[in-house]
């Protein structure tokens, strides 16, 4: 006779009052960037937040998953701003400004032109990626309403696109950089 298999008792409210604390900024964070990607307002007000978080004297009291939403749509605004705050302090040590300036050439994303530069070698052939490129764009542009831009249908589209002009699903993840 075979042994029926038991769960284990579990008390949720003590999983959920572990769990809660770790995902509810990302829920936040989440819930705000999508708000913000559709109010052209909330979009502005990620850059003042990003502008106040990135100063360590002010302090604005947000959740953290609205800091966190605000830095992430802002991110490349946010590390000039960064860049340029420890750039006005008079008295820093180069090791510091050189050791920011690497950390920003590292994290902040290449643009597909760069990386068609980097990875493409023939002059001919770079021209006709950026070309196929440059038309796939502008159909995603032409073809996608507004409340669905997003960098997600974006990469998608593009990807689509490019790969009905006959370029494969390897190439295309290299030089788009995605995947």
């Amino acid at each position: 006779m075979k042994k029926k298999f038991e769960l284990p008792e579990i008390d949720y409210k003590i999983v959920a009052d572990l769990v809660v604390p770790v995902i509810g900024p990302f829920i936040q964070a989440g819930i705000w960037y999508g708000f913000s990607k559709i109010d052209k307002k909330a979009a502005l007000m990620n850059k003042l937040i990003a502008v106040g978080e990135v100063i360590p004297a002010i302090d604005l009291g947000l959740p953290k998953g609205v800091t966190l939403a605000a830095l992430y749509d802002t991110v490349d605004d946010t590390l000039e701003l960064l860049q340029s705050f420890i750039k006005s302090i008079k008295e820093i040590p180069s090791s510091v400004e050189e050791a920011v300036d690497k950390f920003i050439a590292a994290v902040k994303p290449s643009s597909f032109e760069e990386r068609v530069n980097q990875l493409v070698d023939d002059p001919t052939e770079r021209t006709k990626i950026l070309s196929d490129y440059q038309d796939c764009l502008s159909g995603y542009h032409r073809d996608i309403p507004a409340l669905a831009k997003n960098d997600i249908t974006k990469n998608t589209y593009i990807a689509s696109c490019m790969a009905q002009k006959g370029y494969a699903a390897a190439a295309l993840k290299e030089i788009l950089g995605i995947g």
